[in-house]
């Protein structure tokens, strides 16, 4: 076992990403329009992202205890939330805007690579887990307005993707970025809630970190594709100062085992579990 000491940042990178912490909890907080037309969004988020990555703790550590971080943690979230939807559909209106789209567009996306790479970590992990379909398609719920995530993991595994969101805007753009891409037969997007969806015939049900009500939705893919894996978004150590930690006692109870995980790189913030479900 690793002494605690390894598990505390350096004082350096500790003053630093408090620093910047506290600028993007007030920045969040202070402003109405939380899209990339905000400078003030802009410059301070994309200084919080990098101190977040630039730190290599990727454990508990006492930051993360500070009564309050713990405090501004829970008010910063649902802003945190918005603000990428904000920023993805920033994008995603360019890109819809377009008749054709080809990959060398898709690269003016500024978190374009963290993308591919995500994906890719994904697609290692899903196999370890022995959750990756041969054939089935895989559904990835709460896909959003910019549906990189499917677009990539069709694009590296050649499988049918559906992607399905509850908001119509973001519906309607990702399926015209889809169209402008040619891969209307490859990618299916459904406007619906992951708690109604049906998901009898999928191969791999992928829950996005920011899903809501993911209690609801674990009942759901039970009900409706038993014998399926899934895999959650989810974040670790200070990358939890971004996204909601995935609540493993929650998918336990719902009956899925834990099967593996994506591996934690210096670019990729988003940590992805896998999970076997356990026979009916």
């Amino acid at each position: 076992m690793a002494q605690n000491t390894a598990l505390s940042l350096p004082v350096s990178h500790h003053d630093l990403l408090l620093s910047h912490f506290r600028a993007a909890h007030d920045v969040l907080l202070a402003e109405q329009d939380l899209s990339p037309r905000n400078p003030k969004i802009n410059s301070c988020l994309s200084a919080f992202v990098a101190a977040v990555l630039d730190c290599h703790c990727h454990d508990t550590c006492d930051l993360l205890a500070m009564p309050e971080v713990v405090s501004k943690r829970d008010a910063i979230l649902p802003k945190l939330a918005q603000a990428e939807y904000e920023m993805e559909k920033f994008f995603a209106l360019d890109f819809a805007a377009q008749d054709v789209l080809t990959d060398a567009d898709l690269d003016h996306f500024i978190y374009r690579d963290n993308y591919v790479e995500l994906v890719a970590e994904e697609i290692d992990a899903a196999r370890t887990a022995n959750v990756l379909p041969d054939d089935r398609p895989i559904v990835f719920v709460g896909a959003g307005p910019l549906p990189f995530s499917a677009i990539d993991m069709h694009k590296q595994t050649g499988l049918k993707m559906i992607c399905i969101d509850s908001d119509a805007d973001a519906v309607a753009l990702s399926r015209k970025m889809i169209a402008a891409l040619g891969m209307q037969d490859s990618i299916d997007v459904v406007q619906s809630s992951g708690e109604d969806f049906d998901y009898s015939g999928a191969g791999l049900v992928m829950v996005a970190a920011l899903v809501s009500a993911k209690d609801n939705v674990l009942a759901r893919v039970r009900d409706t594709a038993p014998g399926v894996g899934l895999a959650v978004r989810s974040a670790e150590g200070v990358r939890t100062l971004l996204y909601e930690q995935a609540d493993e006692h929650a998918l336990d109870r719902a009956g899925y085992d834990y099967a593996g995980k994506s591996r934690i790189t210096d670019t990729i913030i988003n940590t992805t579990l896998f999970f076997q479900p356990r026979p009916v």
